[in-house]
């Protein structure tokens, strides 16, 4: 799903706020030899992902040639997933399994336009920031479990463009 709410402020002047999320949840079940892995026991498997998303975003017509533009964006993701053996009556569970990352970025851009829209010069930047916690790895052998947590340092982009227009 997603909401979003745009208004617009002036005639110059506008913003815009949406909010989408996603969930997933699947479930699968394998008898002896199963059918996916070739599990010898019964085995019941949750699989569960979200990702979260906010933006904001303001527009501003600055001049008849200029228009400016900032915002804000925060992402959120998440996935778990259980395995359990379910032979007999109380299933005993088989591993689990989290990881969750979360990132988020602002921006500002300026556009110009010259020679009647013609030439047109832009001017933009971003600093985006991640971070992630350590997965949990529990139950069966984790090959990844030694790997901890990696965060990447804050990115730091900018760009400068020039177009021209020849009709």
């Amino acid at each position: 799903g997603a909401v979003r709410f745009h208004h617009q402020v002036a005639p110059r002047a506008s913003w815009t706020l949406s909010y989408s999320p996603v969930n997933t949840r699947r479930p699968f079940e394998d008898g002896p030899g199963g059918v996916r892995f070739g599990t010898p026991q019964n085995v019941s498997d949750r699989i569960r992902g979200e990702t979260d998303m906010v933006q904001a975003r303001t527009d501003l017509l600055l001049t008849a040639e200029t228009i400016a533009s900032a915002g804000y964006g925060g992402e959120g993701e998440s996935y778990a997933s259980r395995s359990h053996d379910t032979r007999g009556g109380q299933p005993i569970e088989l591993s689990r399994t989290s990881a969750e990352q979360r990132n988020q970025s602002a921006f500002a851009q300026i556009q110009h336009s010259m020679l009647g829209n013609r030439l047109q010069l832009g001017l933009s930047g971003r600093v985006h920031a991640f971070r992630t916690d350590a997965p949990s790895f529990n139950g069966s052998i984790a090959p990844f479990r030694v790997t901890g947590t990696v965060n990447p340092p804050t990115a730091w982009t900018g760009d400068v463009a020039v177009s021209y227009f020849h009709f």
